[in-house]
């Protein structure tokens, strides 16, 4: 099987595609980082291979509708 058979294979079984579901579980794994740790916003980006803070921002806002750092200020006026 090629690379390309196989996205095309992944992209028909998952409905997405590997590179955007690589993304989705770096951004899953961002928001357990966000509600479990108090690392700095800009840690979790780089740990999680964005390249700048305002990327990783951009991309969590899109998949989940908010940005990190309302995600976690939302967490702590809940606790």
């Amino acid at each position: 099987v090629t690379r390309r058979q196989l996205e095309r294979i992944f992209e028909k079984e998952a409905g997405i595609s590997p590179a955007r579901a690589y993304v989705r579980v770096r951004l899953e794994r961002a928001k357990v980082l966000l509600t479990q740790t108090k690392l700095p916003l800009t840690d979790i980006a780089l740990d999680l291979g964005f390249h700048t803070a305002s990327q990783f921002t951009r991309s969590f806002k899109k998949e989940f509708g908010q940005t990190p750092s309302h995600l976690r200020s939302a967490l702590l006026g809940a606790n």
